[in-house]
């Protein structure tokens, strides 16, 4: 099962023949058109794989495109229930992902943009290589989010306010002046100017590869920029200001310097295993500013070996209640271990944990070598998907029927239990009432049903293409229009998960790079 890399070889051989005389560390195949990508989606595409269903490429494209122009508005039927992606009300060449998506038809109230959504949509806009869209989210991003850009003075770099509220006759203001960054949308949106600079080169009015590095430097390097200095214990020393993104190796919860939960371990110490994203670390390894390079490898390696099978109930040394779930705490201290940070946090997923699995399948997808970094990524998938299939695995009284074959198709969600649940699995935060499930958003079906199925490029369980197949049937969120009833979800986050699912299940979630990056 050495998938990710094993592609990236072939490719780079087919390219090689194209392309004669070009130094491999200087070129990246996955940039270029033609056979390679032909070669990449015939190995990635899962949807084409999945036992008796018979689905093509082209209609894998077909889905694929009427969900993206459906949720950035640019469908033509007038249909807006799946519109995420809004334009600034006086300028139509910035865009912004509605996290109350619709809401600008509602007199704007509520409206509020968020740096983990400016992620998503870039790198959904850049994998659908629509290169309008995703200029017009980067503009609205560097020039209402980035920090700088509003305040040349600050000591923050490249940092994004993690939030802002754009408003009914355009532009946006901060919703609290002292809001920082939120670490998975300086990851996203980095990652997607990355990408964008591979496939559209980075040469224009945005140099994208850029702006990329300024976030990636910014990430590592604010301590040293600032004077910052740290003690042994890896608390700071006087006054400071938000703080590197990245503490012994691992991605902190908020770069800031103040306690949260009931130890009071400051906010740098926590980390959030969603926000571990080792695909995109190993992508900044290889495309980054040179002198980083070696950082980020270090953190992808960490992420792969340490963290995430610590944090995940799948190493040894794991202390944590997970061990036969799987499930991904909300979030731990930055050793993996579960910590309550809020209510509960370190015990159950709640939203950001339903999408750690997708940072496994897509870390398989993309670097699988079939070495022991990537044996974690099996181990893992096989026990999540198995514990999905049947719940009653840790808790046999559980009111719930487990997976069975020949349910039907399209799927209504009554086989998989989907949501937010305890990390031990020995209870369900919504509880098996008919009224809990189906179409009721609070479970995130969509969400989750996107993000398991990625799983299935690292799984090995027969049961792995149930998920993908479920995926395949699952209805695009949207929103309730004229008072009818809600259904399949909510735009914005089960919006972006399903569809990034789709992308990354179907193979489309492709590490472009320029050329200058390396193969390891």
């Amino acid at each position: 099962m050495m998938r990710g890399k094993a592609i990236l070889a072939g490719l780079f051989i087919l390219s090689q023949a194209i392309h004669p005389g070009v130094r491999a560390e200087n070129h990246v195949p996955l940039a270029l058109a033609g056979p390679e990508s032909i070669r990449w989606e015939q190995e990635a595409n899962l949807f084409l794989k999945v036992p008796g269903l018979h689905i093509t490429s082209k209609d894998v494209d077909e889905k694929l495109k009427d969900a993206w122009l459906r949720f950035s508005g640019q469908n033509q039927d007038g249909d807006i229930s799946s519109r995420t992606i809004m334009l600034d009300a006086a300028d139509s060449s910035l865009a912004f992902a509605d996290v109350n998506a619709g809401s600008p038809d509602n007199n704007w109230e509520g409206v509020r943009a968020c740096t983990e959504g400016q992620g998503w949509a870039l790198m959904i806009a850049v994998q659908m290589n629509d290169k309008p869209m995703f200029d017009k989210l980067w503009r609205f991003t560097k020039k209402y989010m980035q920090i700088k850009s509003f305040d040349p003075n600050t000591r923050r770099g490249a940092y994004f306010a993690w939030q802002v509220l754009p408003q009914k006759k355009g532009g946006a203001i901060l919703k609290n002046p002292n809001d920082g960054p939120a670490p998975d949308g300086e990851i996203w949106i980095s990652s997607a100017l990355t990408c964008a600079a591979g496939r559209w080169g980075n040469e224009g009015p945005i140099r994208y590869l850029d702006e990329a590095h300024a976030i990636e430097s910014t990430m590592l390097h604010i301590d040293e920029w600032n004077g910052y200095k740290q003690n042994p214990d890896g608390s700071y020393q006087g006054q400071v200001d938000m703080v590197k993104m990245f503490q012994n190796l691992q991605v902190c919860f908020i770069p800031g310097v103040y306690p949260m939960g009931p130890q009071k371990v400051s906010a740098h110490c926590i980390s959030d295993p969603s926000y571990c994203l080792p695909a995109f670390f190993e992508l900044f390894a290889r495309t980054g500013p040179e002198a980083d390079r070696n950082i980020w490898h270090e953190i992808a390696l960490h992420a792969r070996r340490t963290y995430l099978p610590r944090a995940l109930g799948q190493s040894d040394d794991s202390p944590n209640d997970n061990k036969k779930t799987g499930v991904s705490p909300y979030l731990t201290l930055l050793d993996g271990t579960q910590y309550d940070a809020q209510p509960e946090s370190g015990h159950t997923s709640s939203g950001d944990g339903l999408r750690t699995p997708s940072n496994v399948g897509m870390d398989y997808l993309w670097w699988s070598d079939g070495s022991r970094d990537f044996t974690f990524h099996e181990k893992f998938s096989n026990k999540f998907l198995s514990f999905l299939a049947d719940p009653t695995i840790t808790n046999p009284g559980m009111n719930i029927s487990p997976f069975k074959e020949g349910s039907g198709f399209p799927y209504d969600y009554k086989r998989f239990w989907y949501g937010i649940y305890y990390t031990s699995g020995s209870d369900w935060i919504i509880r098996n009432k008919p009224e809990s499930q189906g179409n009721n958003s609070s479970n995130h079906n969509e969400a989750s049903t996107g993000m398991n199925a990625v799983l299935a490029h690292a799984a090995s369980i027969d049961a792995r293409w149930k998920f993908v197949e479920e995926l395949w049937g699952a209805h695009q969120p949207r929103r309730s229009i004229n008072g009818s009833p809600r259904t399949y979800g909510e735009p914005y986050w089960d919006g972006n998960l399903y569809l990034l699912g789709l992308i990354e299940t179907a193979g489309r979630m492709r590490p472009w790079m320029l050329t200058g990056a390396t193969f390891r």
